[in-house]
Formats: structure tokens, sequence, C-alpha cells
């Protein structure tokens, strides 16, 4: 009797021992009584299948089961989990809005028998400043096998509408942490503190959807409501900022006419050199689209219009971003073939200096919500954009992706850039110089006017590939005077590459090669030899180039000759002197003697 006694003993300790603390979440909704519909598929019944959305009060979201019409009455969904599970000794709810309206829990076995584990006849709210509970309660270990749970709600005894994100079963006893599934980066170090950019950038109105140029050195940025826009208060200008050598920002400036008119404008990029601005909207019109600007002799010209095929936007609001070569289009705009509201899809520039047709960058990126606010860094890889549809902190959260090969659909998961960098409130409009050392954006949370801008060291785990930022003059070698060309650049390893130039204007250029590369730059002009430079970049001028202020190299002045172009520009001289020497006796010999 002893001996059997002990083998019991054992057997109960071992299965305690193994014992998972496992909880499972609905898999399929059964049946409701209504609900929420609108245009996106935020409040739909299917909301409350899977895991929560939101843990905790900082980590609202949109995604839930909501019932068509607030204080109704009695409200009720009822699902299906995927496993029936015995034993059950506790029901989860994941409450994401104005939590305490649940009256009743039903559990239905797997011969549909109804089995109430939960009532509560004097629902009320769960407390004064709380907007979300993860409801539990705890009863007997089912002997049943529980197949399916229907909630009832009495809507009337919480103001508001009544948000259940979703609903879980276990068969574990006491508390069972539920896990965020935000997927952070992970940082080595911790982030420091983002930054204002002060009150020469930042007024009392809206500073908005800041673009700062490659170099690092001039901030586009519109203001809102402001009496000296052009449009008046009612319209957003483009104002700009230049960083000083202690900096600090100087004083904003309104762009004026032809880049603010009577209507909305901003920036939505600019080339390496600041000659060229990207436009949003098609000016002089109604219409979304894109428009390009050149600056010439310090004057910028009258903005033209990009033609995209097959273009167009079924809502409201729009974003875009050029790539720093100016060959690829981002933008943020809502079609019929996308996942759901904004998507963010791609278009290439032809040939013929049209654009093709808007592509989608696919399920990884896209998802049923609102996909904005895109950014490509100067990499050309490595994007930034605000999403409400991947799991974050509240409201829009910027997340970082790379594209991984050139079908631009194929991207690697999307990484919330965390609770440190990502706020309870809309966070969106990363703009990055090509040292990927700041992200500047536009925040109203803690401003000192309605919403200002900011920046924030990005930590390394958040910077897109380095790439190197060259700058110069074309000279010619005789008069020794700047001209404009198309300076081009070729990449000297064994990997084919596309060639990619710049235009030399207000005679300087800048543009941004792949980082370690040896490359060859040239330049053309039409009457003139190139002469090609070839940079052989050894590790530590490649560390030397990717120091804090690498923007500094653009305003260090010319770079010193080496000895092989100094050698070349003295042959040439010589060649040219010969050469004049030669045209003169041609011309003396022409002549007639005199009488």
């Amino acid at each position: 009797m002893n001996r059997i006694f002990t083998l019991l003993v054992l057997t109960v300790f071992s299965l305690g021992f193994s014992k998972a603390q496992n909880i499972q979440w609905a898999s399929e909704v059964v049946n409701y009584s209504s609900q929420y519909q609108d245009a996106y598929r935020y409040y739909e019944s299917s909301q409350i299948v899977g895991v929560p959305n939101a843990i905790g009060n900082e980590n609202l979201s949109p995604w839930a089961w909501v019932p068509k019409k607030p204080n109704a009455g009695e409200e009720y969904i009822r699902v299906k989990f995927a496993s029936p599970m015995r034993g059950v000794r506790q029901v989860y709810i994941s409450e994401s809005l104005n939590p305490g309206a649940i009256k009743e829990i039903i559990l239905y076995d797997t011969k549909g028998k109804r089995h109430t584990v939960y009532e509560n006849k004097n629902p009320r709210p769960a407390g004064v400043g709380v907007i979300w509970r993860m409801f539990k309660t705890s009863f007997s270990p089912t002997s049943y096998y529980v197949a399916e749970c229907m909630v009832k709600l009495n809507t009337k005894a919480v103001p508001g509408s009544n948000h259940l994100d979703a609903i879980g079963i276990t068969d574990h006893y006491g508390e069972i942490k539920i896990k965020s599934l935000i997927d952070d980066l992970k940082y080595k170090k911790a982030i420091p503190q983002r930054e204002n950019l002060g009150r020469f950038v930042n007024s009392q109105y809206d500073e908005r959807l800041p673009i700062i140029s490659p170099d690092g050195n001039t901030l586009y940025f519109t203001r809102k409501n402001h009496p000296e826009n052009l449009g008046g208060q009612g319209k957003d200008d483009i104002w700009i900022s230049r960083r000083k050598k202690d900096d600090t920002w100087s004083y904003a400036e309104n762009a004026g006419e032809p880049l603010n008119d009577d209507d909305h404008n901003f920036v939505i990029a600019t080339n390496p050199s600041g000659s060229t601005v990207y436009l949003g909207n098609l000016y002089r019109s109604s219409l979304d689209g894109v428009s390009v600007s050149s600056r010439r002799g310090g004057v910028w010209q009258k903005p033209k219009a990009l033609k995209i095929k097959d273009h167009y936007n079924n809502n409201e609001f729009v974003e875009y971003h050029m790539s720093v070569d100016e060959k690829t289009l981002l933008m943020a705009v809502q079609r019929k073939e996308g996942f759901g509201e904004r998507d963010i899809y791609v278009s290439f520039r032809q040939g013929d200096g049209t654009w093709s047709r808007p592509k989608n960058l696919g399920a990884t990126i896209n998802t049923v919500g609102i996909e904005s606010s895109v950014f490509l860094a100067a990499d050309g890889k490595t994007i930034y954009f605000s999403s409400n549809g991947h799991y974050n902190y509240g409201g829009l959260d910027v997340f970082m992706s790379r594209r991984l090969d050139n079908s631009w659909t194929k991207w690697s998961k999307p990484k919330n850039l965390g609770p440190k960098i990502n706020t309870v409130d809309n966070d969106f409009n990363y703009t990055i110089p090509a040292s990927g050392e700041y992200a500047y954006f536009s925040s109203g949370y803690k401003t000192v006017g309605r919403s200002d801008l900011f920046r924030i060291r990005l930590p390394e785990e958040a910077r897109p590939e380095p790439v190197m930022l060259v700058s110069g003059q074309i000279i010619d070698v005789t008069t020794n005077k700047p001209v404009k060309a198309k300076v081009k650049y070729n990449s000297l390893d064994d990997t084919p590459k596309d060639e990619s130039e710049a235009v030399a204007n207000d005679d300087n250029f800048q543009m941004v090669l792949p980082y370690g590369d040896d490359v060859e730059v040239y330049a053309e002009l039409d009457g003139y030899f190139a002469v090609a430079e070839s940079m052989e970049l050894s590790g530590e001028e490649l560390e030397e180039l990717d120091s804090d202020r690498p923007e500094d190299l653009a305003s260090s002045g010319p770079a010193e000759k080496s000895e092989e172009i100094k050698k070349l520009e003295a042959e040439l001289a010589k060649l040219n002197k010969d050469l004049d020497n030669l045209k003169k006796k041609q011309d003396d010999a022409k002549r007639k003697p005199s009488r």
C-alpha cells in the first residue's frame, strides 16, 4: 500500500512540475450582435481574433471589435478556439478602450452545452482614468473541453464605445504575463534624449514635414497657419533654415515664390547638391502629384509636374519621397489594389523622363491600417515609415526595414524604433541626412508651440547603411574658372553597378557614393577632355569620412590635388601653349607681304 501511494505521489508531482503556463487566444468568430462598420476594417468582429494588439494604457490600438452603436444596451460576441482545452481555470479579455462593461462570460463544450463562469449584474467603469484593462476571471477547472466562449456586454453601463481586443482561455491558475508582440529594435547603448531645434526654427504655429538635405546643413519644412504664408493662415508654406557652424539653426525664412503659392506647399526631397527640390502637389492646380524645381543663378525656377503613369490617390492625405539619385519615387497613397488604407508604393524614372505605374511594396510593409510618411535613406535600401497597422506603442509609430533585393517587394521584417523614440502620440515624418547620425521629425509631444521640429541622435542599430558624400567643383584647367558639367562615377570593383551622376550647379556639386567602394569620378562636358580621379579609400580614410560631421567635408573647400593630376594639368597647359604657337605661325604664313 505504501509502495502504491509513493508511486501516485511521484506521478502527481511529475505532472504538476511539467505544467506549462499557456494561454490560447480565439481563432475564429462564430457570431456577434453588431459591429461598427468603417472603410478600413479597424473595428470589425474579426479584430478580436488572435493575440492582443494592445498591452497596457500606453499601447492603445485601433484594432478591436466595437459594437455598432455606443450605449445601445446588451451586445455579445462568440468566438471559437483552434484546440478545445480541458481543465480551463481562467478567461482573459483585453478591454482596449472604456473597460468595465462585461456582463457575462459563457463557455461552450464540444457538444455545444453552455456553462456560465462569470456574471456581473451591475457592471461599471473600471476606474477613473483607466482606459485599458486586461480583465481575468478564475473558477474551478472545467471537467469538459472548452471549444467556444461568449462575452456579453452591457454597453449602457460604461460611457463611450467599448472595445474588445482579444479573448483567451488558460488551464493555469494565477497571473500570466501577457507578452507584447511589438518587435522592437534592440539597442546596446542608452538612447539620448530628443532635442528641440529651438526658437529660430520653431514658433507658436505648427512646424511639420521636415526634410533635411543629404549634407545635413539645410532644413526645409512647412508651417501651418502662419500669417506670412502666401496662401494665408489656412494654407501650408515652405520655410527654410540652415545649420550654422556652432550646430545651431538660422532664423527660418519663408521660401517665397515660386516654391510657395496660394495652395498647400511642401518639400518631399532635395538632391545632394541642393540644386533641385521635389515638391508635393501640382502647382496652380488642385491635383495631387509631384513637382520639381531647379535653381539657376541662385533663383528657383517655376515647378514642373512629374508625369507618373496611372497615378491616383483615394485618400485626402498623401506623402512622397525621392531617392538621392533621383531615380526612385516612394509614395504613401490609397489605391484599389492596396491592403487597407494608405499603403507604400514605388515608382521608377523611365528613359523618357516619365515615371512608372506605382508598385505596392507588399504585405511585409503594408497592412490593413495606415502606412505613411515614408523616407528612403541615402543607402537606397533602408526605409523609415510610420504605421498603426504593425504592433506599436500608440497611434502611428516609426518603423525601419531594409530592402532585400531589387524587386522592391522583399523586405526585412519592420522593426519598431522602440518606446524611447516612439511615443503614445502619432510619430511620423522622419528625415535623415546621408551621415545617418540624426533623425529629424515633427512632434506634438512636449512642445513649445502646437507642433515643433526635433532631432534625435540615432543609435547605430537604427541607422541606414553608411555612404560617402562627395562634393567639389569642376574647373577649366586653362582658365582656372568653374564650369557646369555632369559628374559621374563608376565602381572599380568586379560587381556591376549602375552609373550615377550629379550636375554641377552654381559652380559646385555633391553626390552620394557607395561606402567602401573603389570608384572613378569624372566630369562630362562637350568640347572638353575629362580627367578621371580614382578614389581608393583605405580603412583609415573611410573611418575619417564616417566621422560625426562628414558634411564638413563639403564646406572645407576644394580637395588638394594629387601629384598625378598636377602632372596632367601641366602637360595639358604645355600642349595648349604649343597649339597656340603653331596656330600663330600658320596665321603669319597666310598673310600677304606688305609693299
